[in-house]
């Protein structure tokens, strides 16, 4: 007969008193990473950005971000954060930018197209005043959406966004113990 493991192995750490959700103590913060933690803790501001300089049993060592830089390192008990976040890296939108652009350029372009004159003088007067008319939208469009996407392109450039995903926090238990 054959025993499942895993019903075996939950019912081994269950004797033992340490229980599958105990194994993990603390969050995964290496130093030299940037974090965002947000709390009591943290003094004056409820939200501080920071490096991390260690974690030491109950507590995380920070040196302040940008004009804090050159400080003392802080000291912030993980009780007393209600929120912590890690960057992912500051990304640029250049490609989705230069894509709108292209977009609002495309559409801009066909708005203010003219009659098609400039592309085929005297159209009119040989019946062809459609597909000049056609030839000037699509010609517009074309120039609208490269500048748009120029335009677009060079500001997306300049947009950068920071993201953040967030960390598990200990909690206290009823019995005073940290859980995870």
């Amino acid at each position: 007969m054959r025993v499942p493991a895993v019903p075996v192995l939950f019912l081994v750490l269950l004797a033992s008193g340490v229980l599958p959700a105990q194994l993990v103590t603390s969050p995964a913060i290496r130093a030299g990473e940037r974090v965002r933690v947000t709390g009591p803790a943290v003094g004056s501001q409820s939200t501080r950005v920071a490096n991390v300089l260690g974690l030491h049993g109950d507590t995380l060592y920070l040196r302040g971000d940008g004009a804090e830089a050159g400080g003392a390192p802080v000291e912030v008990p993980m009780t007393g954060l209600t929120r912590l976040e890690v960057s992912a890296g500051i990304t640029r939108h250049t490609w989705l930018a230069a894509g709108l652009g292209a977009l609002a350029g495309g559409v801009i372009g066909v708005l203010t197209a003219g009659d098609g004159s400039t592309i085929l003088p005297g159209a009119a007067a040989t019946g062809n005043a459609g597909e000049a008319r056609s030839l000037d939208r699509t010609a517009s469009a074309f120039s609208g959406a490269v500048l748009g996407a120029l335009a677009g392109g060079l500001i997306g450039h300049f947009w950068k966004a920071e993201h953040w995903y967030a960390l598990p926090l200990p909690r206290e238990t009823g019995n005073g113990r940290r859980a995870p």
